[in-house]
């Protein structure tokens, strides 16, 4: 609004003008008494005394004093994943550079763990989540139990190396005991042992053989076939469990001695009725494979 008694002209309104500084007086140490004697008065500066000297202080700029010194943290983030796991644990280390107080977020390289890991945050000033306007992660914002939000993605602190320890004791911080990382469920899904639904068992037969290489069970026996009579040595061998029929027979006689080779003999045995257009047979199958595991020991 324009007022009469002051004139309108461009860079000088009532604002400005009501608003200058009208009283410009110096502060003073001094007061006149007696007489115009003048006497140092007891009445203290506003300021408070510095410990050194001016041209004594250490003026050292920031990037100097900390150059080449950031504090590291061990963190975690969870991403939502489509699979069977709704989500996966993703460790990462947060770099918080002293020099300029900027954060660098990098994921360490996992062998086999199907994951891309780059720099999630390139060196550069974060700012602060939520209303803050204009305001940046510094030194106070990072700790042990904390949970920064970093361009939308929240950061779990769980563990900081010695030096950062240090550093924010000094500073009058307390730093909390390390915590452990959560189970990621991709992680302990690929490290469970899956058995197959039926084991291939191998038996290590190599002991036996060195201990019972040689050795023979032998037994008399006799098999009456409708009134013949064969005389019988029974053999078992220890070194593979094994059975040999041998039939005694006379010298003179030519014929075979091998009743039955030397063979594994299952204890339940499968008969095969065989059909045939003039008469059946009944045959004993004795063969080895069927029914493994079930033999004569």
């Amino acid at each position: 609004m324009q007022h009469t008694f002051l004139p309108y002209l461009p860079g000088y309104n009532f604002e400005k003008q009501t608003n200058r500084k009208t009283n410009f007086h110096t502060s003073h140490l001094f007061n006149t008494m007696h007489n115009g004697i003048c006497y140092m008065t007891n009445k203290s500066s506003s300021g408070e005394p510095s410990i050194f000297l001016y041209e004594d202080a250490l003026r050292i700029p920031a990037w100097l004093v900390y150059s080449d010194q950031r504090l590291t943290f061990d963190a975690f983030f969870q991403e939502v994943v489509q699979e069977k796991s709704s989500f996966r644990i993703r460790i990462v280390k947060i770099f918080f550079f002293l020099e300029d107080d900027t954060i660098k977020i990098v994921e360490p390289c996992v062998y086999s763990s199907g994951l891309k890991q780059v720099v999630l945050v390139r060196r550069q000033r974060i700012p602060l989540s939520g209303l803050v306007q204009n305001k940046f992660y510094d030194v106070t914002d990072l700790n042990i139990g904390k949970e920064p939000e970093i361009f939308k993605r929240v950061y779990k602190i769980v563990n900081c190396d010695k030096f950062t320890r240090i550093f924010l004791n000094r500073m009058g911080i307390p730093v909390p005991d390390p915590t452990d990382y959560p189970l990621d469920p991709y992680d302990h899904q690929k490290n469970t042992p899956v058995y197959s639904k039926k084991p291939n068992r191998k038996v290590d037969t190599l002991e036996k053989f060195l201990k019972n290489d040689g050795k023979v069970l032998k037994f008399s026996a006799n098999w009456d076939e409708f009134g013949f009579i064969h005389f019988l040595e029974l053999r078992y061998y220890l070194t593979d469990d094994t059975i040999e029929i041998i039939e005694i027979i006379p010298s003179d006689v030519k014929k075979s001695s091998v009743f039955l080779k030397r063979m594994k003999i299952p204890k339940v045995h499968l008969f095969i009725l065989l059909f045939s257009f003039k008469s059946s047979q009944l045959i004993e199958n004795l063969n080895e494979n069927y029914h493994k595991g079930f033999h004569w020991n």
